[in-house]
Parts: C-alpha cells; sequence; structure tokens
C-alpha cells in the first residue's frame, strides 16, 4: 500500500455518494462541497416551535376555560316560578346548556326533565321537569 494513499483522508460526497481519496474541500465528481449543509433547516426550528407553542397553548384554552364555571348558582335554581312554562326556564338559565335532557311522551302525556348543574356545590344537579307544558318538579339533589 501507498504511504500517500492513506495520508488523504476518504471523503464521500453528500450528493452524488463518490467515495474520493482527497483533501479537497469539493468533490472531483460532481464539484459540490463535501460538508453538509444544516442551515437549510435551521429556519425549521422556530416554525415547528411556534406550532407547537400555539398548538398547546390554542388547545388549552379550548379545554381548560375555567374563567366562568358552566351551570346554575343555587341562587338561580331557586328563582325559577312555580308553575311557569319551559321559557320561563330559559329565561332563568340565560343560555347555559343541561347536563342532562330527558323527555318522555306517553299516552298523550308530555314530560320535560332537564338537569342543570349546580356550581356552587359540588356533585348537585338541579332538576326541572314539566308536565304538559307546566313546570311540575324543580329541586335539587346530589349525584351518587
Amino acid at each position: 500500500m501507498d504511504a500517500q494513499s492513506t495520508a488523504e483522508p476518504l471523503k464521500v460526497c453528500p450528493r452524488c455518494a463518490v467515495a474520493s481519496r482527497t483533501d479537497s474541500d469539493r468533490c472531483p465528481n460532481c464539484g459540490r462541497e463535501y460538508r453538509r449543509r444544516l442551515w437549510r433547516w435551521w429556519f425549521a426550528i422556530p416554525i415547528v416551535a411556534l406550532a407547537f407553542a400555539g398548538g398547546y397553548f390554542g388547545l388549552s384554552e379550548l379545554v381548560y376555560d375555567d374563567d366562568e364555571p358552566s351551570g346554575l348558582t343555587a341562587e338561580e335554581a331557586q328563582a325559577l316560578p312555580d308553575a311557569g312554562p319551559p321559557s320561563d326556564l330559559e329565561a332563568v338559565v340565560d343560555g347555559e346548556k343541561p347536563v342532562d335532557t330527558r323527555d318522555q311522551s306517553e299516552g298523550g302525556i308530555d314530560l320535560q326533565c332537564r338537569y342543570y348543574a349546580i356550581v356552587d356545590s359540588e356533585d348537585t344537579v338541579w332538576e326541572a321537569c314539566y308536565l304538559g307544558g307546566r313546570l311540575e318538579v324543580s329541586r335539587a339533589f346530589e349525584l351518587e
């Protein structure tokens, strides 16, 4: 073996994959530089970081939005009129969605029950049931 041939390092071109023993900074086959350019990927790091942060904090705002608890206070639930129509219930709950709804119609009897979470006490639900368009049951009860 030649001492001269082992003195020059073996370099593999990242572009054309030709292996050459040379001290040159460029490939003798294609003329490109041997070193890889990583600067092309540096622009992707801030973009990925911003996308991750935006996704994480955007999702946490949607999922963990605890600015105002959803449900009724005990005071609002007790303000329901005793024999009013369901529209009176809608005025009191002010657009709050019920946690559960049960509608039953059998033999001309139309029973509609709405269950709203009570935010003042944990595991308590307010039940408002209408029979034939009139409030029949309006009470709080604890979930088991």
